[in-house]
């Protein structure tokens, strides 16, 4: 027989995703509730949460009846929870937790104590160790204070801690991996990151489950649970699973010179529906993928995109092979450059706006103009005194003498110049 463990961390009940313009988000309880369901159809015998399950105390009555109501059901299916408190829910888990009457319930590690189970599941021995978060921030590594003698070594041992690894300066329990590679536990399950990430595949494995629910645009990528399966003979086997209702993807899309407005609307679109299958396939039961999109290029007048791209945030689409998710648009940049061919007709004129178009086309040509000159005798000058400053001399990592950088310097800022000037052209 083996031991089958669902890991999850940094749930932060009362709290929701961040999904522009929708009333009633996918939220933290949502996610558990999937969470319990898996479990149950699984056959999984202990959940494991490793801090900041509850997002803080003002939190309380969101996150109690939900927790609660998981833990009930958990039991009645003959699913161990234990868990360990976090940075977030120090001061308040033990609270919500402490009017449960389940005896297949376990908070290790209160008042910043390491403290050790053993339980016989399935037939077989397996003990499990924590450690918990007693005040808001620690800079103290909790790992200077676990005793390898409080656990046996015949059995398999899984440890949870909420901690930051090999961040030294850390205000959130900072321990070193190498630390938790020598304690003699064969499993780490640690919470804080939000971003799941193996430190190390056996021996012990150590690995951060990330938030099962991805909250806002910082926290990309896939989002969910892990399953980590213990054998009768020791081997440990781990998979992650998927559960967020909502993805936060950076998307790019390249403009063409004559590109026209429904010409942009399209590439929109098409970019937006292949791109998308593979991130909701990946996914599971994804109600809304969310891009960050990014603008590049070049056009004949960058105005025209700055216009049209301005109703890109309306955009709720969904692609027919898959009407449960919706395709947003949190947010825009735009780095389209004005098009060769328009800076060519451009630099004909004796406006400033011809003025920097000719300076673009001479730097594009690795040419010169006397204009060019003096930018670069100016931009050399700066560097040079910036790099005397008594505040950088000790850095003294700055190198004059690149032409190649001046010029890409000031390549970025007159372009950057122009579609200001025509865009104020445009306006006016």
């Amino acid at each position: 027989m083996s031991v089958k463990i669902l890991a999850i961390a940094d749930l932060h009940l009362g709290r929701t995703a961040s999904v522009p313009n929708i009333s009633n988000p996918p939220s933290a309880a949502e996610t558990l509730d999937e969470i319990v369901r898996f479990a149950m159809d699984n056959a999984v015998d202990v959940l494991t949460l490793s801090g900041d399950i509850v997002d803080n105390y003002n939190r309380y009555w969101e996150a109690v009846s939900p927790l609660q109501n998981a833990i009930t059901q958990l039991q009645q299916a003959g699913i161990y929870v234990i868990m360990v408190a976090g940075n977030h829910d120090f001061d308040v888990l033990n609270e919500v937790i402490k009017n449960s009457r389940s005896k297949m319930l376990f908070l290790l590690g209160k008042n910043a104590k390491w403290e050790s189970i053993q339980l016989n599941i399935n037939g077989q021995d397996i003990q499990f160790v924590g450690w918990s978060f007693n005040s808001r921030y620690t800079i103290h590594d909790p790992l200077r204070d676990f005793d390898p003698q409080q656990i046996s070594k015949n059995i398999p041992t899984v440890g949870l801690l909420h901690c930051e690894a090999d961040t030294p300066e850390s205000q959130y329990a900072p321990v070193n991996s190498d630390t938790l590679s020598g304690s003699g536990v064969d499993v780490w399950i640690l919470g804080h990151i939000h971003k799941a990430s193996q430190l190390k595949k056996s021996n012990p494995l150590i690995f951060y489950p990330g938030s099962p629910l991805a909250m806002n645009a910082g926290e990309q990528g896939i989002h969910g649970a892990s399953l980590v399966i213990i054998d009768d003979s020791g081997q440990i086997n781990y998979e992650s699973y998927p559960f967020s209702a909502v993805r936060y993807e950076n998307i790019k899309i390249s403009i063409k010179p004559e590109l026209n407005q429904d010409e942009f609307r399209s590439l929109v679109l098409n970019v937006l529906e292949e791109t998308s299958p593979k991130l909701i396939d990946d996914s599971n039961n994804l109600q809304f993928l969310i891009y960050d999109l990014q603008l590049s290029g070049e056009h004949d007048n960058p105005v025209e995109i700055a216009n049209w791209a301005q109703e890109l945030t309306d955009i709720r689409h969904r692609i027919p092979e898959y009407p449960n998710t919706q395709i947003l648009i949190r947010k825009y940049e735009i780095s389209v450059n004005p098009a060769l061919t328009a800076l060519e007709n451009l630099a004909k004129e004796s406006s400033p706006a011809g003025k920097l178009a000719d300076s673009i086309i001479c730097l594009q040509n690795g040419d010169e103009n006397p204009f060019i000159n003096k930018l670069r005798q100016s931009w050399h000058e700066k560097q040079n005194a910036l790099s005397k400053h008594n505040t950088f001399r000790e850095l003294n990592h700055f190198d004059t003498t690149k032409a190649d950088e001046a010029d890409r310097y000031i390549l970025q800022e007159c372009r950057y110049l122009l579609t200001e000037l025509l865009a104020q052209q445009e306006n006016e």
